[in-house]
């Protein structure tokens, strides 16, 4: 197992919910050195800020939190997993013009993934929360029993 925080007291507290300590930036190359070989599943999200319609939207263009999602691409290009979940701001799908959702679906894709997504209000699905967020799903084309439907509402 791996996990990758760079701040301090994100760190306290996944070691205090999860019995161990991330390692460090993900953009670094001493970290992704610790990123084990033969894992089927990786979940990762990426800085919703430059994303998000409450931030500057500034996207890739924010060298320091809008382009963690090619660290994240990097990963999936060296390890294949079989299978990508990624999450982030329901605004990705339309930021700049739908050109930067463009981007990270093309660039699974090239990879040989099928690419699935849906933007999803977490109170249709039992959370005390109404908050929409995006959902992305990729399955490696050769992955046996690939076929992939997200979950419909809980009827509450």
């Amino acid at each position: 197992m791996f996990s990758s925080e760079w701040d301090e007291m994100a760190k306290k507290t996944y070691l205090l919910n999860y019995g161990e300590v991330p390692f460090g930036d993900i953009t670094k190359e001493t970290t992704k050195s610790y990123i084990p070989d033969g894992f089927d599943v990786l979940c990762a999200g990426f800085p919703c800020q430059p994303f998000s319609i409450s931030g500057k939207r500034e996207g890739f263009k924010d060298i320091t939190r809008g382009t963690i999602f090619f660290d994240v691409l990097r990963i999936i290009e060296d390890k294949k997993p079989e299978v990508v979940f990624l999450e982030n701001v329901a605004n990705l799908v339309s930021h700049d013009n739908g050109n930067t959702f463009s981007v990270i679906k093309n660039s699974i894709e090239a990879l040989d993934y099928d690419f699935h997504y849906a933007v999803l209000n977490a109170a249709d699905y039992g959370v005390p929360q109404s908050r929409n967020r995006l959902y992305m799903v990729a399955i490696r084309k050769d992955t046996v029993g690939k076929n992939f439907v997200f979950p419909s509402p809980l009827e509450l």
